[in-house]
C-alpha cells in the first residue's frame, strides 16, 4: 500500500541519517529505474497533498520509460521531494 511504502521511505531516510553520523555506506549509489522512482515519489506526494487541489502530472517520452540512472536513491528522493514541496508551497 502507499502508506506502507511511505513508512518504509521514512524509515530508510532515518536509517540513512543515522549512517551519516559516523558510519560508512551513506553514499550508496545504485541503478534506479527512472519511471518507477518518479511514479513512487509522485504517489507519495499525491497522498501527502490529497484534498488540497494539487494535481501531479508526469509524462514520459516512450524511449525514457526504461532508462536507469546511477544515483543515491534516498538523496535523490529527498531532494526531489523538497523541490516538489517548495513548488507546492509557492503555489
Amino acid at each position: 500500500s502507499i502508506v506502507r511504502a511511505s513508512t518504509q521511505k521514512i524509515e530508510d531516510i532515518v536509517h540513512d541519517l543515522n549512517r551519516k553520523q559516523g558510519k560508512s555506506g551513506a553514499n550508496e549509489v545504485k541503478e534506479v529505474l527512472v519511471k518507477s522512482f518518479m511514479d513512487a515519489l509522485l504517489a507519495d506526494k499525491r497522498v501527502e497533498y490529497q484534498g488540497r487541489g494539487i494535481e501531479f502530472i508526469l509524462s514520459y517520452f516512450a524511449e525514457s520509460k526504461a532508462k536507469f540512472i546511477e544515483v543515491n536513491e534516498l538523496e535523490m528522493y529527498r531532494t526531489l521531494s523538497n523541490v516538489i514541496n517548495n513548488a507546492v508551497e509557492s503555489y
